[in-house]
């Protein structure tokens, strides 16, 4: 009697390992508890013999033994499953099946709670998911097309400069980079930070592309300011505030002694897509405050851009903070801090809830599972080797030499991956070929591959990895595979997207990596991706 209480105690405990989503684990377990159910009434009706029970009990261990097993080899869901992943309804070795309904986001925040890691933590949101405060008040946020119309700007400017890049060390006091499109037409994940004394709280977007961090400051034009959600950072209010003049060895390094000026060290650009920064060099203290209240960064003397008269971005964040390699982005100067590392996990895309971003090592680093691949350059950007594709659990024919000769980049500012046309092509016919049964639209947009799921309650979707130097794998979740273009889903899309030429760079999108832990060890020269957290 007291064993068949401990098989039953055991099986509850494996109910409530699950909730198991797959239909295979529902199954087994409904097998299991029909075979407790059996077993027991025999036992408690007194019609087995005590030798028999003895077999049985036997048998009960070994049963559990086995169901244990089962549901240890498979994924199944725990307590932590994150509102934005889609719901699979049933399990595939190659191929995922979802609800139409959990492609498209979610209209109610579900603010994910502060991770508490004993490192400095912020929450990161997407500026135009439902947790975003840009999107409260609006009638309506930008289309996908028209975001991703803004993401070629920055896949242009990327492919430009990736050509004639070398790192460059915060010594050299060398020209930081901005990237041209997150200024003004896009990165899509902002935090909060303060800056001076005292301290002013100002929104910035993350990306790893851009070096320096800037924001916009008072005084502006009236026709130079650009709409933002927080006031705007006045430096006439902090005591810390101090101007990098024109006299000084930085401002004549980093423009090249062609400053003129009395005043402060100036700096401008222009980008691709039109829009203009003019501002001036200054240092400032970086404060931040962990999410989880339990930490705070302070960072005397922060080489930042103070934006005077910026034209572009109207969306409600109006300032970079720059992550990538270059000797002025905030990872070089707190590499005495932070040792040169952070990781972020970058929420859903439209989505409805909250990701965040750690600067350092974590406690809980070492009981993770962090794959790493290895930085093939030494350029500013995060450049990494891909060597293959695949889809539906088959490897795609493409040639070893088509990524070797692109190369690749892990970037948080480009929404959707874009791979050589030699890469593209065989990943578009094979997605072509798995989703044949489903009616292919024409596409609004300038992706290839779109579909009409508006008469289908659910669908299947092949599963695809993108393979990294090092046999790293990183699976891709469903919402990293096809993205709505509409919210009646007449038309969603393969995420990814061919480049011009077939030297241009393959670039890993933040589409791809939402959900997911992506760390930057800068020290150790390597990227690496964790588990499903966010």
């Amino acid at each position: 009697m007291n064993f068949t209480i401990f098989v039953f105690s055991a099986l509850v405990r494996l109910r409530k390992i699950g909730s198991i989503s797959l239909s295979y684990n529902l199954s087994l377990k409904t097998k299991a508890e029909m075979q407790f159910t059996r077993l027991s009434n025999r036992v408690f009706d007194g019609k087995v013999s005590c030798k028999k029970r003895n077999s049985i009990s036997t048998m009960y261990l070994r049963f559990i033994i086995l169901v244990s097993l089962h549901c240890l080899s498979l994924p199944c869901s725990s307590s932590n499953t994150y509102a934005e992943q889609p719901s699979e309804l049933s399990h595939h070795s190659d191929s995922h099946i979802v609800s139409v309904q959990s492609l498209l986001p979610s209209t109610v925040c579900n603010r994910s709670p502060p991770v508490s890691r004993k490192a400095t933590t912020l929450e990161v949101v997407n500026k135009y998911g439902s947790c975003s405060q840009l999107s409260q008040g609006k009638s309506s946020t930008p289309s996908l097309s028209q975001i991703l119309l803004q993401d070629q700007y920055r896949v242009e400017l990327i492919h430009s400069r990736r050509r004639n890049q070398s790192i460059k060390t915060q010594e050299e006091f060398t020209i930081p980079t901005i990237s041209g499109n997150t200024v003004g037409t896009g990165g899509n994940y902002f935090i909060k930070v303060g800056l001076g004394t005292p301290k002013q709280s100002v929104s910035l977007v993350i990306d790893t592309g851009s070096g320096i961090t800037w924001t916009q400051c008072k005084p502006c034009p009236k026709k130079g300011c650009a709409k933002q959600v927080d006031p705007i950072f006045d430096p006439s209010k902090s005591k810390s505030y101090k101007s990098i003049p024109c006299s000084s060895s930085f401002c004549s390094q980093i423009n090249g002694g062609n400053c003129s000026s009395k005043k402060a060290c100036p700096v401008s650009y222009h980008y691709v897509d039109g829009s203009s920064l003019f501002g001036s060099y200054a240092t400032e203290k970086l404060v931040i405050d962990s999410a989880d209240n339990q930490s705070q960064f302070t960072g005397p003397n922060f080489i930042m851009v103070c934006a005077h008269n910026f034209t572009g971005d109207d969306e409600g964040v109006v300032g970079i903070m720059g992550l990538d390699r270059n000797g002025l982005s905030i990872i070089s100067q707190t590499s005495s801090f932070f040792k040169n590392y952070f990781s972020y996990c970058l929420p859903a895309f439209f989505g409805s809830s909250t990701g965040y971003i750690t600067f350092g090592k974590t406690n809980s680093f070492t009981n993770k599972v962090i794959n790493f691949t290895p930085l093939t350059t030494d350029s500013e950007t995060y450049d990494v080797e891909i060597t293959g594709l695949s889809l539906g659990g088959h490897k795609l024919p493409i040639d070893s030499q088509v990524f070797k000769k692109a190369g690749g980049t892990v970037d948080s500012g480009t929404v959707i991956s874009h791979l050589p046309p030699a890469a593209y092509a065989p990943l578009k016919l094979a997605f072509r070929k798995k989703m044949s049964k489903y009616k292919m639209v024409k596409p609004s947009g300038f992706l290839d591959t779109c579909y009409d799921f508006s008469k289908y309650d659910t669908v299947t979707i092949p599963k695809m990895s993108i393979f990294f130097k090092g046999a790293v794998e990183l699976k891709m979740d469903v919402t990293g595979i096809v993205i709505p273009f509409k919210d009646d889903l007449t038309e969603v899309c393969l995420a990814f997207s061919p480049n011009p030429t077939e030297d241009d760079g393959a670039l890993i999108g933040n589409i791809q990596q939402q959900g997911m832990e992506v760390h930057y060890d800068v020290a150790g020269k390597r990227v690496g991706f964790g588990p499903r957290a966010c």
